[in-house]
C-alpha cells in the first residue's frame, strides 16, 4: 500500500515576514455619531531570507490562503459594525488580553483573490466619539499601532502571522471623476421662496454603476466610494444661510470656482456606501438667505428650465481618491404624510434617575427602555397614511429630542455610555429642543424591559434640566420625542413623552400608559 500522507504541520507559523499580508493602519473619521477606523490589507512580496526572530519554524505561509483576520481593540467599546471591501460582513467578539478583545472577520480568500496593486478596504465603526480604538496605540506609543492576527494555511502548513499595524501611505494623486464609476447621483426636488430666506430641497440617489470609463484615462474605479463632502457651484452673490443633511445641521464653506461662481462645500458627511439605501434617497436641504429663484450657474449654462447645479462628490476607496461630477436632474420624492406620535403604539420609554452633581456641571440621568407595544386606538385620529394606520411597533431610533431651558449650556450627551453629537432647535421663547443625534438603535438591540443609560450633562449647578419639572410639579419631568423609522414599512414615527421617576414597577407598566403634553 502506499505510504500514508504526511501529517498536517502542527506549529503554527507566525513570522509576519513569512506571508504576504499586511494590515496598514489609513485613519479614523466622525461618521454620523459614530467614529470609523480604517484599514487595508495589502498583498507585499515575501522575503524568506530575512532572520527568524523567534526561533526556527519548519516551511512558510508564501501562498497562504486566508480564513479570518483578526483586530485587537478595547473591551469597552460598543462595535456597531464591521466592512470588508465596503460591504458589511458579521463579525465576532472574544477575550484577548486584559481590557482588549479580539474583533474577527472570516475571509476565506486564496492569494490570487487579492490584486496587489489595490488594497482591500477594512472597516470597524464603534459607536459615539473615540480617540483610541486599540490598546497598542498605548504601549506601542504610536496612534497608528493595532495589534493584528491572520489565521489559514499553506498546504501542509499552519499559518497565523501576528503583527502590529503601521501607517498607510497617501493615495493615488490620480483623483476618478468619471461619474459612471461611482455609485451616487445628485437630484434637485424643490424648492420654497420668501423674501426672508429659500429652501432647496437636494437628494442623494444611489444608483449601480456603469463603469464605464467616459475619459479613458482612469483604470480604478469608485463603485462603492464613500461620501465625505458635497460640492456644488452657486452664484458669487448668493449666500448660504445654513445646509442640513437629514435634519442635522452641517458645516460648510465656500472655495472659488469661476470668477462668477463658487464652490458650496458641504463637508463633514462621512458616510459609507452601506449608509445608504438604494430605495430611498437621502435627502438634504440648503437654505439661502433671501428671494433665490436661480442659485446655480448651471442653469443658465444649459439653458435648462429646470433648476441645474454642478456638483462634486468626494471621498475615497481603496488606494484611490474620488471626485465624481455632473449636474443635477429633477428628481421626486413623495411627502411624508406625517408620523406617529402616539407613545402608546410605539415600543419605546424613557424615565428619568437622580441627578449628579460637581463643582463646574449637573448631569441629568435619564434611560430608555423596550417595552411591550399595546395596540390602542389612535388617539388624535391623524396618524393615518391614505386611511391605513402607520405602524411604528417596531421601530428603530433615528434621535431623540428633550425640551430643555434655553438659558442652559450642553457640554456633553451619552446613550448607553456613547458620547454622541448633538444640535438645538428652538421650541419657544424659553425652551430649545435638544437633539442627540445618530443614535441608531433597532429593537434588537435592546432586551425588554431593561434600560439603556442616556445622560445630559450642562454646565453648572442647576436643579432642573426642563421645563416640564414645573408644569408637572416634578423636577424628572422632561418633555421627549423619540424619532424613527418602522421597517420594513418606513412608517415615520415621533413618539411623544415626558419623563417620570423609574422603578421597574413603574416602567413595566408604561406600556399604553399615556401623558399628554405641553401647549406651545
Amino acid at each position: 500500500p502506499p505510504p500514508p500522507p504526511p501529517p498536517t504541520q502542527l506549529c503554527c507559523i507566525e513570522d509576519l515576514y513569512k506571508n504576504p499580508y499586511r494590515l496598514k493602519f489609513v485613519g479614523s473619521k466622525h461618521t454620523n455619531s459614530d467614529t470609523a477606523f480604517m484599514f487595508q490589507l495589502e498583498v507585499v512580496p515575501v522575503n524568506l531570507t530575512l532572520p527568524d526572530l523567534n526561533g526556527p519554524e519548519p516551511g512558510d505561509c508564501a501562498n497562504m490562503t486566508v480564513r479570518d483576520l483578526q483586530v485587537s481593540i478595547y473591551d469597552n467599546l460598543l462595535v456597531k459594525y464591521v466592512m470588508w471591501n465596503n460591504t458589511l460582513v458579521d463579525w465576532n467578539a472574544e477575550p484577548n488580553a486584559v481590557s482588549s478583545m479580539w474583533i474577527s472577520i472570516f475571509l476565506f480568500k486564496h492569494l490570487q483573490d487579492f490584486d496587489p496593486e489595490k488594497p482591500v478596504d477594512f472597516v470597524i465603526t464603534v459607536r459615539g466619539t473615540v480617540d483610541t480604538l486599540c490598546p497598542a496605540t498605548s504601549f506601542m506609543h504610536s496612534p497608528n499601532a493595532c495589534e493584528y492576527a491572520l489565521h489559514g494555511r499553506d498546504d501542509d502548513n499552519q499559518c497565523c502571522p501576528h503583527g502590529v499595524t503601521r501607517k498607510q501611505g497617501p493615495p493615488e494623486d490620480c483623483c476618478v471623476d468619471d461619474l459612471d464609476k461611482t455609485p451616487y447621483r445628485m437630484q434637485y426636488i424643490k424648492h420654497s421662496l420668501s423674501p426672508v430666506a429659500s429652501d432647496y430641497k437636494f437628494a442623494v440617489q444611489v444608483v449601480t454603476p456603469t463603469l464605464y470609463d467616459f475619459d479613458g484615462l482612469e483604470e480604478a474605479v469608485c463603485d462603492k466610494m464613500s461620501l465625505d463632502t458635497a460640492s456644488i457651484q452657486i452664484f458669487n452673490n448668493v449666500n448660504v444661510l445654513e445646509v442640513t443633511w437629514e435634519d442635522r445641521i452641517m458645516p460648510f464653506n465656500y472655495t472659488p470656482a469661476t470668477g462668477y461662481s463658487k464652490w458650496l462645500n458641504v463637508n463633514g458627511i462621512n458616510r459609507f456606501w452601506p449608509d445608504f439605501n438604494p430605495s430611498y434617497p437621502t435627502v438634504f436641504h440648503v437654505k439661502f438667505a433671501g428671494w433665490i429663484n436661480e442659485p446655480c450657474p448651471g442653469q443658465w449654462l444649459l439653458d435648462n428650465d429646470n433648476i441645474t447645479c454642478e456638483y462634486v462628490f468626494h471621498g475615497r476607496q481603496s488606494n484611490f481618491t474620488c471626485c465624481p461630477y455632473g449636474f443635477t436632474r429633477k428628481g421626486v420624492i413623495p411627502e411624508p404624510c406625517g408620523c406617529r406620535d402616539d407613545l402608546t403604539q410605539t415600543p419605546y420609554r424613557m424615565m428619568s434617575l437622580v441627578e449628579a452633581q460637581n463643582s463646574t456641571t449637573s448631569t441629568f440621568n435619564m434611560n430608555i427602555a423596550l417595552v411591550e407595544t399595546w395596540r390602542q386606538p389612535d388617539f388624535d385620529g391623524f396618524d393615518t397614511d391614505g386611511g391605513k394606520e402607520v405602524n411604528c411597533s417596531v421601530m428603530n431610533i433615528k434621535d431623540i429630542k428633550f425640551a430643555i431651558f434655553k438659558h442652559l449650556e450642553v457640554v456633553d450627551v451619552t446613550f448607553n455610555g456613547a458620547h454622541l453629537d448633538w444640535q438645538y432647535t428652538a421650541k419657544n421663547p424659553t425652551s430649545n429642543w435638544l437633539w442627540i443625534l445618530g443614535v441608531d438603535y433597532k429593537v434588537d438591540d435592546f432586551m425588554l424591559y431593561r434600560p439603556l443609560p442616556v445622560t445630559v450633562t450642562v454646565r453648572g449647578n442647576t436643579q432642573e434640566l426642563c421645563p416640564a419639572a414645573s408644569f408637572y410639579g416634578s423636577a424628572v419631568s422632561c418633555e421627549y420625542v423619540v424619532s424613527g423609522i418602522n421597517d420594513p414599512t418606513r412608517d415615520e414615527c415621533c413618539a411623544k413623552g415626558v419623563t417620570n421617576y423609574y422603578t421597574p414597577q413603574r416602567l413595566s407598566a408604561q406600556a399604553g400608559y399615556y401623558v399628554p403634553i405641553m401647549a406651545g
